[in-house]
């Protein structure tokens, strides 16, 4: 899940909720930070909205 909070992005797992210790400033460093750490995402279809998966929880 990708949320904003004061103008910071907050990353956290969709499947246990587990939050990437970075807050991010722009989508950009949300995307790089994904990359560089093992982070999954995926386009729920049923609900048209973005999953985010850390590395534990990507593939389950």
């Amino acid at each position: 899940m990708l949320e904003r909070f004061y103008g910071k992005f907050v990353l956290s797992c969709s499947c246990c909720g587990e939050q990437a210790e970075d807050k991010f400033s722009k989508f950009d460093e949300v995307t790089q930070y994904m990359r560089n750490n093992g982070w999954q995402s995926e386009l729920d279809e049923d609900n048209d909205e973005w999953q985010h998966f850390c590395p534990e929880c990507k593939g389950k």
